[in-house]
Formats: structure tokens, C-alpha cells, sequence
């Protein structure tokens, strides 16, 4: 190609010359060889040459594959290694649906203002369990490290106090399944305006009484901390569901109350009795409790399988009937029970 003329200089109609005024311009720019050349083959126009085609333009035309510009790759470092990612899924058979949505919500929040960013479903549970799992500083530090990739702390706890999951101290829920960790200190709540882990007077059916530490004053806060009960550890019932299509069926927590250990076997029952009832509305049925060897439940077990006794089920229709053979004379139970009792770490349902 002569050294005055490029193909900058080359205008628009060169799409249009065909024959002897492509191949003047030919001659002009490039000279008689690639002149003879183009005539050899039979090159008559601009259209014949976009319209070549071999083995490798076709696998290129063919490909859905997309084509990045060295200078790019070298200037967004970054770019190789999604390359090199995006092989790895191809091949891998670990599970990225976690992943994947997370890198696509960083890469569209960073083209866009701060102000919109979006946050995908699965990264905003995963926001809100790393919240809950570790603590604020831990978030933020996430949070400021990773630009475009977390919610605001301010965000992710007004989802956190918006979710129908809140926990109330001694109330028994029997429409939710909770996973939620005890608390072994005395903690404000918010949204109930109680304090958590004041030994809770128990009530009816041998309830926990809850919102009992309510306030808003502090002389009377001060009072608590002088004179009520400090909870010395606490009461979790748990709910292990049984199923025989299912396996290893994870157990929930029904509820969870601090207590000071100082209650009668009576208000044991009677709590039993209550979840028992509540769960058969609900149509579940109760098949036994356990606990530890702490010496009030145990008492409770011994009375309601008539050890040593009778204990009666009045108008309960729904208990069922223990075949004891004839020659267990060592097991002191009565043969018509509600629910069975054992030691166990575990409630079963």
C-alpha cells in the first residue's frame, strides 16, 4: 500500500465499486500484485471479500463464544480470571447457586449509581445470615471491603426487624418452625419492649408468663436487677418430627424461656398437657417426652406413667394402650397412656 493513502482515506461508496473501479482503487492503494491477485481470484468487489468464507471464519460465525480484546483483558486484570471461572463451572460438579447470582449482582450494582443498587434474593439471605451469625463489625467489614456486594447495615436490619420470624421470650408458637440460638444474658428487645432472661414466673398450665419485664422505667429496672430472679439457665422445648419417608428430620425449637430451676412437677405436667393439646388441634400428635435427669421432670415422668400409681386421663379418648407382658413385673407403668416418657436429650413428636 503506497505510503500516501490508508484506509482511514477510504470513504463510504467503496461499498459500492464493482470491477474496473474496484480494482483502479486496488491498484492505486495496494499495487499491481495484489491488483493480479484479486483478478486471479476473481475478487471483483468490497461484498466478495465479506463474503469469504473458510474453516475458520466458519467455526468463528458459527460460535456463540464472545471475543474480548487483548486490551481489555490487560487493562481489567480481572476479566481473565472470570475466564478462567467460567471453564472451571463448565467442568465442575460443586453447586454455584450461590455464587453465581452473588458475582452477577456485583458486576451490575458496580455500573450503577449507589443509590440503585439491587440485591438478589440469595444474597440477601446470605446478608442477613452472615448478620445474624457473626455480629455487626464482622458485616461491616464485609460490607466496606467488598464494594456493590452486601446491603447497608441499615438495610439488612430493617429486613432482619421486618421478618415474621421474631422470637418472643416464653411464647409458644405452634405455627412456626424457629431455629433461633438462646441467649444466656439479660438482653433488651426492641419490638416486645421487654427484658430477656429474668427468670419468668410460670402461669397457667405451667406457662411461662411472658412479657413479665416490661418497662420503662429505669427505677424499676433497677429494682429487677436488685430483687427479681436471674434466669441460671435455660428451658428450649424442642419438636423432633418423626417421619417414615423422611430421614434425618432436624428438630425445631417450639419455645425458649429462662427459668431459675425453682418450679413443682405439677406445673411440668400441666405444660405437657398443654402442648399436647395444642399440637393434636393443630393435628399433630404428641407420642412422648423426654429430658435430663433434673430431678422436677423426672418426677413428672414418674407421675404421669403411673409409677407406683395411677394417674388418670379423664375423657381423653385418644390415649392409646401398652401391651406389658405378663411377666415384666419389673416395669412399674400403667398401661393406658397419653404420651410415653424417657430420659432423652430430645423431645420426639
Amino acid at each position: 500500500m503506497s505510503s500516501s493513502s490508508s484506509v482511514n482515506d477510504l470513504k463510504e461508496d467503496v461499498l459500492f465499486l464493482h470491477y474496473e473501479t474496484f480494482y483502479s482503487l486496488v491498484k492505486g492503494n495496494c499495487g499491481d500484485i495484489v491488483l493480479e491477485i484479486m483478478q486471479a481470484q476473481h475478487i471483483s468487489s468490497v461484498d466478495c471479500l465479506l463474503d469469504h468464507s473458510s474453516s475458520s471464519l466458519s467455526r468463528l460465525n458459527n460460535s456463540s463464544d464472545l471475543i474480548i480484546p487483548e486490551g481489555l483483558v490487560q487493562k481489567f486484570l480481572f476479566l481473565s480470571t472470570l475466564i478462567i471461572y467460567s471453564n472451571f463451572i463448565m467442568k465442575s460438579k460443586i453447586d454455584f447457586t450461590c455464587f453465581n447470582p452473588m458475582m452477577a449482582n456485583i458486576i451490575k450494582n458496580s455500573i450503577t449509581k449507589e443509590r440503585d443498587y439491587r440485591y438478589d434474593s440469595i444474597v440477601r439471605q446470605f446478608a442477613a445470615t452472615s448478620y445474624i451469625l457473626g455480629d455487626r463489625s464482622s458485616y461491616e467489614f464485609i460490607h466496606l471491603n467488598i464494594p456493590a456486594f452486601l446491603p447497608s447495615v441499615q438495610s439488612i436490619q430493617s429486613v432482619i426487624a421486618s421478618s415474621k420470624n421474631h422470637f418472643t421470650e416464653g411464647h409458644f408458637d405452634f405455627n412456626r418452625v424457629d431455629s433461633t440460638v438462646t441467649v444466656s444474658k439479660v438482653t433488651y428487645d426492641t419490638q416486645t419492649n421487654t427484658f430477656i432472661d429474668f427468670s419468668l414466673p410460670l402461669g397457667q398450665h405451667g406457662l411461662p408468663i411472658i412479657k413479665s419485664y416490661s418497662t420503662d422505667s429505669f427505677t424499676c429496672l433497677e429494682n429487677w436487677y436488685s430483687n427479681k430472679p436471674m434466669a441460671k439457665s435455660q428451658v428450649a422445648h424442642l419438636i423432633q418430627p418423626l417421619s417414615y419417608s423422611l430421614e434425618n428430620i432436624s428438630p425445631y425449637l417450639l419455645a425458649k424461656y429462662g427459668t431459675n430451676n425453682k418450679f413443682k412437677a405439677p406445673y411440668v405436667i400441666s405444660r405437657w398437657g398443654y402442648i399436647y393439646r395444642q399440637c393434636k388441634a393443630k393435628g399433630v400428635r404428641i407420642i412422648g417426652y423426654s429430658k435430663d435427669s433434673n430431678s422436677r421432670y423426672l418426677n413428672a415422668m414418674r407421675r404421669s406413667l403411673g409409677v407406683f400409681g395411677d394417674f388418670v386421663y379423664d375423657n381423653r379418648p385418644d390415649y392409646y394402650e401398652i401391651n406389658i407382658p405378663n411377666t415384666w413385673n419389673w416395669l412399674l407403668v400403667q398401661s393406658k397412656q397419653l404420651f410415653i416418657c424417657m430420659q432423652e436429650p430430645h423431645a420426639y413428636l
